[in-house]
């Protein structure tokens, strides 16, 4: 159990450090000294900066997982609901966990690097596992055959990802914070229509 508090310790230090400095110019001695730990006991726990941050994404992606797993088990939500929150949490997930979202920006530029068993493929099969059968209940009584349903996961899924990448790019080109919000609404009520 005190494995696991430190573990938790080092992943919530190194996620900031992370953030803040990227993962080339993080050292283990940076996060030892953030820590105020040995960095043989950091080594202990993690044979490298790159399994730390591995751990990082994972616990960021653990948590975007578990919000959308209760989202689709809310019975009191109706489509549109769960399709505006979907995108609320999608946002606030790659707000917070910078690292995610990271992750996200990276694997567009080095997508001939990403093997199949990569976590951001592991991210975008879980949005979309949530997608499907959040339409597929939507549709039912519509009697939506499967490839159209998986057309609306693609479109969908498609928007959410290029909606996160834009917003970084406008902060920057515009130098303001920008609110994506209007375009989830937009994009929902189209979508239930």
């Amino acid at each position: 159990m005190k494995d696991n508090k430190r573990k938790e310790l080092i992943i919530r230090s190194a996620k900031e450090r992370f953030a803040r400095y990227g993962l080339k110019k993080t050292s283990m001695d940076n996060i030892a000294a953030d820590l105020r730990m040995g960095k043989a006991t950091l080594y202990y726990y993690y044979r490298s900066k790159e399994e730390i941050y591995n751990a990082v994404v994972k616990h960021e992606f653990d948590e975007f997982q578990k919000a959308l797993v209760q989202l689709e088990k809310d019975k009191e939500k109706s489509f549109k609901e769960k399709l505006f929150e979907y995108f609320q949490i999608r946002q606030k997930t790659f707000d917070d966990g910078y690292n995610l979202t990271q992750l996200h920006i990276d694997a567009v530029g080095l997508m001939h690097l990403l093997d199949a068993k990569s976590i951001y493929f592991e991210l975008i099969s879980v949005e979309e596992n949530f997608l499907k059968n959040i339409l597929t209940e939507y549709f039912k009584k519509e009697k939506k055959s499967e490839e159209e349903i998986k057309a609306y996961v693609g479109m969908i899924s498609k928007f959410a990802r290029g909606l996160i990448l834009m917003t970084k790019v406008d902060k920057k080109r515009f130098e303001t914070e920008p609110n994506p919000e209007n375009e989830w609404k937009t994009f929902v009520e189209m979508m239930t229509k």
